[in-house]
Order: C-alpha cells, then sequence, then structure tokens
C-alpha cells in the first residue's frame, strides 16, 4: 500500500481507520507522503499510533512542499501523547508555514485537544 502511496497520482482520500497499523505502518504510510502529491484527505483514526508515529506523520507533511493533503484524522490513537500533540499545534498555529495551507488534523474527540 505505502508503495502504491508514493506513485500514486489519482487517488484523493484514503480511509486506513481502525486497521491497528500501529507506529510501524505509519512509518511506511509517513514514507510514502514525502512524495505523494496527489493524496487530499487520510484517515488513520483508531490505529493504535503513539507518539513516534505522529512524529514521523508531521514530518513527512513538513517535508512535502508539493503536498495535496488537506485533511489527516488521528482521532482515537489513544497512546497519542502530549508531546507530538503539542508539536502539531505548534506546527499549525506558526504563521510563517507556507506548506501548512489547508491542512486540517484531527485528534478526535476523545484525546479533547485539538480539531481545527
Amino acid at each position: 500500500l505505502a508503495k502504491a502511496l508514493k506513485k500514486n497520482k489519482t487517488l484523493l482520500s484514503i480511509n486506513l481507520r481502525k486497521n491497528k497499523l500501529g507506529d510501524v505502518g505509519v512509518e511506511a504510510i509517513a514514507g510514502a507522503l514525502k512524495e505523494n502529491t496527489t493524496l487530499q484527505k487520510l484517515n488513520l483514526a483508531s490505529n493504535q499510533i503513539c507518539d513516534h508515529g505522529g512524529q514521523l506523520l508531521l514530518e513527512a507533511v513538513r517535508k512535502n512542499l508539493r503536498s495535496s493533503l488537506q485533511s489527516v484524522k488521528l482521532g482515537n490513537n489513544l497512546r497519542l501523547g502530549r508531546e507530538t500533540y503539542d508539536r502539531i499545534v505548534r506546527w499549525i498555529e506558526n504563521p510563517d508555514i507556507v506548506e501548512l495551507r489547508k491542512t486540517i488534523v484531527h485528534l478526535g474527540k476523545k484525546n479533547k485537544k485539538l480539531r481545527i
């Protein structure tokens, strides 16, 4: 899946909710996001993602200046900790970030941390 996502030119949205990807699966997805320029919506809710996986996703999106990503859903990943949350918030709230565009990060109601 990650290899296909890396080279994707047509897929606009992918829902991987409740797939138990964990940080290992998210690492593969993050690697693909560094190169993908087509995907607009990504749902990774309920995937047992921890801080490491959350930070890999953030770095991937930050490094891809040509990303079309507009929405990332991370709700119900209860192992996603405060440190990762704080990094995401600082990144989103930084007015100098050009690559942010209109990316929306949903950490979900259970996390009660961020919904932009």
